[in-house]
């Protein structure tokens, strides 16, 4: 299986620099006199930031025969850094394993960087095996980097070899994180395939929780969603809730999700949501007429809340949701959590997060999701909304527990 990997964030630490040219060193290899005339102008017109110009100079010295070993070294040295600063990375990627592939690597002072260059960059056009043999002889001058780590976790993925896969992509993923920096989604995804293909579900569904709440995309979320749904058991309002979530991340779920949601918040008494649901594709026949007659009984309902018991507020509180209204949702919430006298304690805690998200509170919304308990489905449905709130208060936080 070929994942579609963001190729763009595999070479995103990859920078253009201007490269010495050695051309008379005392001792060593020399670049012969015809070769190096054309580096050294290209040399200047790169500082000069004219990168078009500096290649047709280096493919002047492309074109000098005779040339030497070193020669070609130093040429693919120059196609390379002006490949990265043009962002033609399949170029860049054919130099690179020219100069890892080449006799005179050895004598680079800065092997190093041109390894892990190399190992990227052939990951990058999908050259698994070169970069996992750069990888192995990167290895033997010392400690790897996360990010060769986490291209290494890639090649091995796309080689169907989950366990080196996993292995590596956790260690880039805690060395990022070792480093204060997010995890690239690319490792995060190499981990919950690499778990799901190794029959570890509960890893999955930890890195999958945590490959949302860091990305953001609507494609991770969708993913975590639709899992919860199916194999959380969420009751009818916890599978409201995931699906409400969906709405607020913009998640990939289908109409079809969108239709079952719209036909859970009827049967709930619920015809706001309903509306949404229809909004995001989904079928919601009667939703509409029974949503104007709803929304005119509120103030009605409003007014009755103040004399019943918890229970009569959160469902208030829940109607109020549907409809946007989360100024009202929020206030019926609270009611409800200080009255007491609810069927599902946590329902007021869940309704009230998901209202003060609304209202643009998140790092509030979070400390309302924690205090819910209750089933399976209702805890980890606000396990998720707390990891988008904590995404939007603190991203660097955000993270599954």
């Amino acid at each position: 299986m070929t994942s579609n990997w963001n190729r763009a964030a595999l070479v995103a630490g990859l920078f253009a620099a201007v490269w010495s040219v050695p051309a008379y060193a005392d001792s060593g290899p020399k670049i012969s006199p015809a070769v190096a005339k054309p580096l050294l102008e290209a040399q200047k017109l790169m500082a000069a930031g004219d990168l078009k110009t500096a290649l047709d100079m280096v493919h002047e010295a492309q074109a000098v025969p005779g040339r030497t070993a070193f020669d070609d070294y130093e040429i693919n040295q120059f196609v390379a850094n002006i490949a990265v600063g043009q962002k033609d990375f399949p170029t860049a990627a054919t130099a690179y394993e020219a100069l890892a592939d080449s006799p005179m690597l050895d004598q680079d002072e800065n092997k190093v960087s041109t390894l892990s260059n190399a190992v990227i960059l052939s990951s990058s056009i999908q050259h698994y095996q070169k970069s996992l043999q750069y990888g192995d002889r990167l290895a033997a001058l010392g400690p790897l980097t996360y990010k060769v780590q986490g291209t290494l976790a890639i090649d091995y993925f796309d080689l169907h070899d989950f366990a080196h896969a996993k292995d590596l992509a956790q260690k880039a993923i805690d060395g990022a994180k070792a480093a204060g920096q997010q995890p690239d989604p690319n490792w995060l995804s190499v981990m919950v395939n690499s778990q799901m293909k190794s029959n570890d579900t509960a890893g999955a569904e930890a890195s999958m929780e945590q490959l949302a709440a860091t990305s953001g995309s609507p494609d991770a979320w969708a993913n975590i969603i639709r899992y919860g749904i199916d194999h959380w058991k969420p009751r009818e309002i916890d599978a409201i809730d995931l699906l409400r979530l969906a709405v607020v991340t913009n998640a990939a779920v289908s109409a079809s999700d969108y239709t079952f949601m719209a036909g859970l918040a009827l049967r709930k008494g619920y015809p706001g949501d309903a509306l949404t649901a229809s909004r995001h594709g989904g079928s919601a026949p009667g939703a509409a007429a029974k949503a104007a007659t709803d929304e005119r009984d509120l103030p009605r309902e409003e007014a009755a809340s103040k004399s019943q018991k918890g229970e009569f507020s959160v469902q208030l509180a829940e109607d109020y949701y549907g409809y946007g209204r989360y100024a009202e949702a929020e206030a019926a919430a609270r009611r409800a959590i200080e009255k007491g006298g609810v069927k599902d304690p946590g329902e007021g805690h869940m309704v009230l997060g998901m209202a003060l998200v609304g209202l643009g509170r998140p790092a509030d919304a979070a400390q309302a999701f924690q205090a819910v308990s209750g089933g399976t489905g209702e805890t980890r449905a606000a396990h998720l909304w707390m990891l988008y709130a904590q995404s939007k208060s603190a991203p660097a936080s955000a993270s599954a527990h």
